[in-house]
């Protein structure tokens, strides 16, 4: 009886311990918690991974990634639901890091290999922006025009995100 309950334990323990540390696989899209590592690989046959998030208001993620792979031939894509590209950018040296700052909604990251095959973590941290929105021109495609004699009223937040 205490060998059976000892070798169910074991088998417990094992399978619990196998599964929880299985990285996510390519194609699959899984809800990530902001502050937790998740470990994933490339073969020739899994060349993309997407990891999904939702943001209850608009601020910065802050996305680290660290590979082993072949060549350096990876990118990183942040989409909206929609499949719209927010904003990407290749990886050329690793350890990555980079701030995205981004609206309150659903999104994902699309972590490509490029022509590689090899492993790497993913991390993505949060901080809120404090206010309801992030102002319309943050970025160069969504600059405010300005013209002679026009006077702009834009808010100024003072707990406003800066890069790192």
């Amino acid at each position: 009886m205490i060998k059976r309950t000892l070798t169910l334990t074991l088998v417990f323990v094992l399978l619990f311990s196998l599964l929880t540390a299985m990285p996510v696989e390519a194609d699959e899209k899984g809800q990530i918690s902001f502050g937790t590592t998740y470990s994933g690989y490339f073969t020739m046959q899994n060349k993309i991974d997407y990891y999904y998030f939702v943001l209850l208001e608009p601020g910065r993620v802050d996305l680290n990634v660290d590979m082993s792979i072949a060549t350096y031939s990876p990118s990183i894509q942040c989409k909206d639901t929609s499949g719209k590209s927010v904003c990407s950018d290749l990886i050329f040296s690793v350890p990555y890091s980079k701030p995205f700052f981004l609206e309150a909604g659903a999104y994902y990251f699309e972590v490509s290999s490029g022509d590689s095959t090899g492993t790497y973590k993913l991390r993505a941290d949060f901080t809120a922006a404090g206010i309801n929105r992030i102002e319309p021109n943050n970025t160069l495609e969504a600059a405010l025009q300005l013209s002679s004699g026009n006077t702009l009223k834009i808010p100024i937040c003072t707990q406003e995100l800066s890069p790192l």
